[in-house]
């Protein structure tokens, strides 16, 4: 199991933090056949595909996360789906879905107001919920 799950796993988050992000995408493509179970194989694809700009492909990897409540590791990354998930949305343009997404994932901000990650993802929301105020009042319909 470690050679052909926790091996290209972790050669995919470093091919990601490096800036390889359809490399660290392709990695993990071997690794689909074992992944039932592994919440962190879940997870760190849907952050390969934000990374490679493939939005709609990483949404759905964070839905599957939320799906597959009772699997190994799936508390670890709980507390990061739905950021992830309203990220892919924001960078889809569904500013609807992605409000939804952060707003589902605000406690957090609440819990822990001073991780890097989670003062970045507040900058966003504010960004997300102004665009969204200024399309809405430019089109006469409220937010």
């Amino acid at each position: 199991m470690n050679q052909r799950v926790h091996l290209p796993l972790i050669r995919s988050i470093i091919e990601r933090q490096r800036g390889n992000a359809v490399k660290a995408v392709d990695l993990l493509a071997p690794v689909t056949q074992y992944e039932q179970g592994e919440s962190q194989v879940l997870y760190h694809r849907a952050r390969a595909y934000l990374a490679a700009g493939e939005h709609a492909k990483a949404a759905a990897e964070f839905e599957k996360l939320i799906g597959h409540r009772g699997w190994f590791g799936w508390g670890v990354f709980a507390r990061w789906r739905k950021l992830g998930l309203a990220r892919a949305y924001a960078m889809q343009g569904d500013r609807e879905n992605s409000r939804k997404a952060y707003d589902d994932s605000s406690p957090l901000e609440r819990r822990d107001p001073d991780i890097p990650t989670l003062r970045q993802a507040k900058t966003e929301y504010t960004k997300l919920t102004a665009t969204t105020s200024v399309a809405s009042a430019a089109s006469g319909k409220k937010p």
